[in-house]
């Protein structure tokens, strides 16, 4: 597969729905991308994926992303037709105004947008829409009856809207959190596969994390592991209004987010600045006493000790629809996890490195 043919799997990736709970159309395109590569898959019933390249070494390390996004979820339907949709995850409603939905149906995916009143009907002095629970959705429907028809309560509603090029190599799309981690973690798995690796490599797709970091403990209590590599969206604080209160500047373009502190492990940690120095890539550190707030949490601690590192790409908007990666920085990701579990494999151990 080629370079282009694997742009379009991030295409495919970001273009497929998935909310959290709701992840079988974009896990589906996850399975596809890594089936031809890996020398097994295996999911289990709420559809985590696990895709496995064995080694020849004893040592067995995870590369994990969650695939799940925010978004909306039908609660109730009004006598008037219009579907009364909460938030799912840390999704921003003022982000919402205005926009076209899609209700993924089980039947069919429905065209809606977000009811929004005019400038000329409201009180300037009252913010609207800052409270997910205050999203409406017009589907054209005539009322309650017509509206269910076409639409259930609980189907997941996500905001239309195409992944584009900007300039300079960014990419602005709605769920760069997690897809374009689950992309990093693929391509990772398509390139560890092409050697004989020391270290048997998982490549693991998780689900649920914008609702509690579900599918990590899920799988933490499937999969024995000796280190886990988490792959994650980063905050980048380069945008106009960052507030310097979140930590220290992250930039787009600068190189992957090394978090510290917390349930990162200091050997990966050093490990991973260690190789990017060698590599003569740039990195970028966060602190994290208190933890990342991402899989890389419980994959460190729910069952037993595990050694993680926590590995953003940074991203701006997070949690919008507008999300922006730069595309030099999934690289220097994809590159850096590669170098690392070399690294690791040479080493035998995580005690050595």
């Amino acid at each position: 597969m080629n370079g282009v043919e694997r742009d379009h799997v991030l295409t495919r990736l970001l273009d497929a729905p998935g909310l959290s709970g709701y992840e079988s159309a974009c896990q589906q395109v996850w399975i596809d991308s890594v089936a031809d590569y890996a020398d097994s898959v295996e999911t289990d019933s709420y559809e985590n994926a696990v895709a496995r390249v064995d080694g020849d070494g004893s040592l067995t390390v995870a590369v994990t992303s969650h695939i799940d996004a925010v978004g909306y979820v039908v609660r109730r339907i009004d006598e008037r037709g219009y579907l009364h949709a909460g938030g799912v995850g840390g999704v921003d409603a003022v982000c919402a105004r205005g926009q076209r939905v899609t209700v993924h149906s089980s039947d069919e995916e429905v065209a809606g947008v977000v009811v929004h009143t005019p400038s000329e009907m409201y009180d300037w002095t009252v913010t609207q829409l800052t409270d997910p629970s205050e999203v409406r959705i017009d589907i054209g429907a005539e009322d309650r009856a017509d509206a269910r028809n076409c639409v259930t309560v609980g189907d997941p509603v996500t905001v239309a809207a195409e992944p584009t090029e900007l300039t300079n190599g960014r990419i602005a799309a709605r769920c760069h959190d997690n897809r374009t981690g689950a992309y990093i973690v693929a391509e990772v798995i398509r390139r560890v596969a092409r050697t004989t690796p020391d270290t048997t490599v998982l490549g693991v797709s998780t689900v649920q994390e914008e609702i509690g970091r579900r599918g990590a403990s899920m799988i933490s209590a499937e999969y024995d592991v000796d280190a886990v590599l988490v792959v994650d969206a980063g905050v980048a604080t380069d945008s106009p209004k960052a507030s310097p209160s979140v930590g220290n500047r992250i930039t787009l373009g600068s190189g992957p987010i090394v978090a510290r502190g917390g349930g990162t492990h200091h050997r990966l940690v050093a490990a991973a600045r260690s190789v990017a120095d060698a590599t003569d890539r740039s990195i970028q550190f966060q602190a994290t006493p208190d933890g990342t707030g991402t899989d890389a949490d419980a994959f460190a601690t729910e069952h037993g000790p595990v050694p993680t590192l926590h590995l953003g790409f940074p991203t701006r908007n997070l949690h919008t629809t507008v999300e922006v990666v730069d595309a030099g920085d999934v690289e220097a990701t994809i590159g850096l996890l590669t170098d690392l579990l070399s690294r690791i494999g040479d080493a035998g151990t995580i005690d050595r490195l």
